[in-house]
């Protein structure tokens, strides 16, 4: 898969019990000044029921390095001079699309009742051209112009990626409950324009509403999404949702 988001090479780098740690830094520093994104993560030893080991010495510490091609050498040369173990991690098992439906997680912050279902993005699409987008459009754009080094990257790193909240509302007599009734009794396609609303909600500090299009940027149809159960069933009776 030769894919359009920002970043081609991913890294697992790690730093092992009684190994300094100065050469590790130096290369994280230097990623993070040439603008690659980075992310540390510290064994925790309270949680994790066995800490991972390298060559027998315990994982310490491991950082998520998602690269563009033309730093792939620095990375590699940088860390095998220094004697710090890495990992490539596999880009077309990555952005697999069953891959990333597989690692898609519901926000800490969601209601219990919310799940996570798979939205046909192109449905989608065209119900958006014709109903109220809400901020749907805005967040499109904030993905393209600001948010978009962030949102490949929970693609690209390997690890959970938090599902985007997609929310049904409606301004019809009854809001959403009569929007469903009206669907039930005389079809999707009959709906007025503009009857519906449609908002991606950001339910982290990070812009996990963006993943929508950061996976559909990398040409996946079917796309998860946590939803509640009233947009679960007006969704579902539109046909939106598998």
């Amino acid at each position: 898969m030769i894919s359009p988001i920002s970043f081609q090479g991913t890294y697992k780098v790690y730093n092992r019990e009684n190994e300094g740690i100065q050469d590790y830094f130096e290369l994280l520093n230097k990623c993070e000044t040439s603008g690659i994104k980075t992310k540390m993560e510290f064994s925790d030893y309270a949680k994790e029921p066995s800490i991972p080991t390298i060559d027998g010495k315990e994982v310490i510490l491991t950082a998520t390095i998602v690269t563009p091609d033309a730093f792939d050498e620095y990375i590699e040369s940088f860390c095998k001079n220094a004697g710090i173990k890495f990992t490539r991690l596999n880009e077309t098992e990555l952005l697999n699309p069953e891959n990333v439906i597989e690692r898609t997680t519901k926000p800490k912050r969601s209601d219990e009742k919310t799940k996570i279902v798979l939205v046909d993005a192109q449905k989608l699409d065209e119900l958006a051209k014709k109903q109220t987008l809400g901020n749907f459009d805005h967040v499109g754009k904030d993905y393209k112009n600001y948010f978009k080094q962030d949102a490949d990257f929970s693609l690209k790193s390997g690890d959970e990626i938090i599902a985007p909240t997609l929310v049904l509302s409606s301004d019809m007599a009854g809001g959403i409950k009569g929007a469903i009734e009206y669907v039930e009794n005389f079809g999707a396609e009959n709906l007025n324009d503009d009857s519906i609303f449609i908002d991606l909600i950001q339910m982290t500090d990070d812009p996990d509403h963006c993943t929508y299009f950061a996976m559909k940027n990398i040409g996946m149809k079917k796309i998860p999404v946590c939803v509640d159960e009233k947009t679960y069933e007006l969704g579902d009776k539109m046909g939106l949702f598998e």
